[in-house]
C-alpha cells in the first residue's frame, strides 16, 4: 500500500514496545496529515502516565505491513473498574510503513523519493508529442521523458526528477497524466534527519518558484538494498516504505494544476541555469536558513492575522540584509569607547535590572537600524521594481518603520503615521515581493528575468501568499 502523505487515513493492527515484542496489542492507527495523529490501544503500554515514554512503537497492519510509531508519548490511559480492561491513546509525530520495522527513530537510509503539489505544473512536460501538417491534418505520437539530474556538489548528492505517464481508461477513450517526483540519492547513506531536512528545504525553493505554497503529497525511504540471485547473478534492489508525517501549513492536492504563466519561474524559464539554482540554494542554505524558515512561515500562513505577517516579513528581511553583512554603524574597536562612555553615564540610582536592560540597548546600539536597513536594501532595487509596485522609498520606509515600532512596542508617539488594516495587507504584499526579489538573486536568477518577471502586471495579481 503506497500511502498518500497529503490524505487522512486509518488502519486496524498489533502493536507492540519494540522490548516487548510477545505482547501485542490490538489497536487503531488514526493518520492525520495536518495533525495530531493518534493510535487508539484496547489496553495501554504503561501503568501510569508518569511511565517512561517509548521512543518508537512497533506495529503490523491488518494488510500485513508493517509500522513504527516515530516521537510517540501517551496522553490518555482510562481503566475501566469492574472489568478490569484498559484503553490508551497514544500521538506519534512520524510513522513508516513498509516492509521492515525502525530499529531507532533516525535511522540509517539509502534514499528518498518525494513527491510536491504543483511540482507537475512546475515542470510542464508533455508525453504526447503533437505534429500539425495543416488545421485539418495531423499526427500525435508518445514520447519519451527524460529525468533532470542535478549534482549537488557540496552534498554529494543526486537529484533525479523525473515523470511518469499514467494512462486512464474510460470507455473506449485513453487519456494520460502524468506523475513526477524527485529522488534524493547521497553518495553515502545518511540518517532520515538529513533526508526529512533535504526535502523541507526542496519545499521551500519550490514555494518560491511557484508562488504557491507548495506541500508534500508523498515520501517513500529505502532503508537500504537487499541481495538476490537472478540468472545466477548477484543483484541488489531497495524496497521503498511510505513515510508519513503532519506537515505546517496548507495542504495541497497533488492533483490540482496552475499554468505557467501563474508561477514565478516555471522550470523551462530557467532550465538553462537549473544546476546552479539548485546548488545555491543548499550551499547558502546555511548562512541564510533563518530567511528561508521566516520567508516559508509567511507563504504557508494565509490565514495568519496581518500583524504578524508583517512583523516577521520585517523579521526575515532583516536576517537578510545581516547575512549581506550589512550590520552596524561603526567597527566594534570603535564602538567600544562609546559604548563605555554612554554605560558609565547611567545614574548610580538606576536600579538593577533596569541597568542591565539600558546596557543590553547600548550593547545592540551599534547595529543598523530598521530604516537604515531598509534604505540600503530598497537602495539597490532597480526603479522600475519601485515604479511597479507604486511606492515612494521615504515615505514606504517612514511607515513601514513606525508600524513596526507601534505593534512593537505600542508606542503612541507616531500613531498618527502608522499603516491602516487595508494598508497593512498592501504594503505586506509588497514586502513579500522585496523579499522574493533578493531571494531570486541568491539563487542566480538574472537580474534582467527578476526585473522583467516582477515588473509584469500578471505577478503582482497573481501572488498568492
Amino acid at each position: 500500500m503506497r500511502i498518500n502523505t497529503s490524505t487522512a487515513f486509518d488502519a486496524n493492527g498489533k502493536w507492540w514496545l519494540p522490548e516487548l515484542d510477545s505482547e501485542k496489542k490490538q489497536g487503531k492507527l488514526f493518520y492525520n496529515p495536518i495533525g495530531p495523529s493518534k493510535l487508539h490501544l484496547q489496553d495501554s503500554f504503561y501503568s501510569s502516565m508518569d511511565s517512561p515514554q517509548a521512543l518508537i512503537i512497533h506495529g503490523q497492519l491488518n494488510d500485513g505491513q508493517f509500522c513504527t510509531l516515530i516521537e510517540t508519548y501517551s496522553t490518555n490511559i482510562t481503566s475501566y473498574f469492574g472489568s478490569g480492561e484498559t484503553s490508551s491513546q497514544i500521538i506519534f509525530n512520524k510513522a513508516y510503513i513498509g516492509s521492515d520495522l525502525l530499529s531507532s527513530p533516525d535511522p540509517m537510509c539509502e534514499s528518498l523519493t518525494v513527491g510536491y503539489s504543483y511540482l507537475d505544473s512546475w515542470l510542464n512536460k508533455s508525453p504526447i508529442e503533437e505534429t500539425r501538417i495543416s488545421m485539418s491534418e495531423g499526427s500525435i505520437k508518445y514520447k519519451k521523458l527524460n529525468d533532470i539530474v542535478i549534482k549537488l556538489t557540496n552534498l554529494k548528492t543526486k537529484l533525479t526528477i523525473f515523470t511518469n505517464p499514467i494512462s486512464h481508461t474510460d470507455g473506449n477513450s485513453v487519456s494520460l497524466t502524468i506523475d513526477s517526483k524527485i529522488f534524493i540519492r547521497p553518495r553515502k547513506k545518511q540518517k532520515l534527519s538529513w533526508f526529512l531536512n533535504i526535502s523541507y528545504k526542496l519545499r521551500i525553493m519550490l514555494t518560491l518558484l511557484v508562488g504557491r505554497p507548495v506541500s508534500i503529497s508523498n515520501l517513500y525511504l529505502t532503508l537500504g538494498k537487499k541481495r538476490y540471485v537472478e540468472n545466477g547473478k548477484i543483484r541488489f534492489i531497495g524496497f521503498p516504505g511510505s513515510f508519513i508525517f503532519s506537515q505546517s501549513g496548507q495542504i495541497n492536492s497533488k492533483d490540482e494544476t496552475i499554468y505557467p504563466w501563474d508561477m514565478a519561474f516555471p522550470f523551462t524559464e530557467i532550465e538553462d541555469s537549473i544546476d546552479k539554482i539548485f546548488n545555491n540554494w543548499f550551499n547558502k542554505s546555511e548562512s541564510i536558513q533563518s530567511v528561508y524558515d521566516l520567508f516559508f512561515i509567511i507563504s504557508i500562513g494565509s490565514k495568519l492575522p496581518i500583524d504578524f505577517k508583517f512583523i516577521t516579513l520585517l523579521q526575515s528581511i532583516e536576517a537578510y540584509s545581516r547575512y549581506r553583512g550589512q550590520n552596524e554603524y561603526l567597527s566594534r574597536d570603535e564602538y567600544a569607547p562609546f559604548f563605555d562612555t554612554m554605560y558609565s553615564s547611567i545614574p548610580d540610582e538606576i536600579l538593577n535590572d533596569h541597568r542591565e536592560a539600558l546596557k543590553a540597548r547600548l550593547r545592540y546600539g551599534n547595529q543598523f537600524s530598521l530604516r537604515k536597513r531598509l534604505n540600503i536594501l530598497l537602495g539597490g532595487l532597480d526603479l522600475r521594481i519601485l515604479n511597479q509596485l507604486e511606492i515612494s522609498k521615504s515615505e514606504f520606509i517612514g511607515k513601514v518603520v513606525d508600524t513596526r515600532n507601534y505593534l512593537t512596542h505600542r508606542d503612541d508617539i507616531n500613531r498618527n503615521n502608522i499603516l491602516t488594516i487595508g494598508e497593512r495587507h498592501d504594503y505586506t504584499k509588497v514586502l513579500h515581493l522585496i523579499l522574493n526579489y533578493f531571494l531570486f538573486i541568491e539563487l542566480g536568477i538574472s537580474e534582467r528575468k527578476i526585473i522583467g518577471k516582477i515588473t509584469h502586471p500578471n505577478f503582482l495579481r497573481n501572488s498568492r501568499y
